[in-house]
């Protein structure tokens, strides 16, 4: 078996894995030491294991166990890293659907084909966006360093991820 194939076959082994869930960071990755659990759902409306076609409108539940601020950024299957939306405002214990709306907009599906994977990041205060830019990162590990800095400077801190798939 060809490197390549390997490779492959492992990162659609991994995507598998990852699109029927939903994954929480708590403690260290993404959240302050001390502080665990603040988002206690984040998923899409249609179910953590969705499947949208390009085009198609996307919306996620997300519930906070206080009142703060979220921010939404995406990873492609190509390895792009973008922010959806930022500093969407969520109270405590209510589930919130954010679709866009919120910011004027509506959240529309594109491409590529694959699993795509999103990661809510909770605040207390809106987060700077100078802080560390989210835009033109690629991978999980410049990914995960991005949010770190964004999260900084706040001592109550979360994050949690899920997936859908893209025909």
């Amino acid at each position: 078996m060809t490197r390549a194939l390997r490779r492959s076959l492992a990162v659609l082994a991994a995507a598998l894995l990852l699109g029927g869930c939903t994954v929480t960071f708590t403690g260290g990755e993404g959240a302050s030491a001390g502080v665990r659990g603040i988002i206690a759902v984040f998923e899409p409306t249609r179910g953590p294991d969705a499947t949208y076609r390009r085009g198609d409108d996307v919306a996620f539940s997300l519930r906070a166990r206080r009142d703060g601020y979220v921010t939404l950024s995406r990873l492609n299957p190509d390895g792009e890293v973008a922010v959806v939306a930022r500093n969407l405002r969520v109270r405590a214990h209510r589930t919130e659907v954010l679709d866009g709306t919120q910011v004027g907009a509506r959240f529309v599906v594109g491409g590529p084909s694959g699993w795509h994977r999103v990661r809510a990041s909770f605040s207390p205060e809106p987060a700077s966006t100078a802080t560390a830019r989210l835009e033109g990162r690629f991978g999980e590990g410049d990914w995960t360093a991005a949010l770190r800095l964004d999260l900084a400077p706040f001592d109550a801190t979360d994050v949690a991820e899920t997936a859908f798939y893209v025909r």
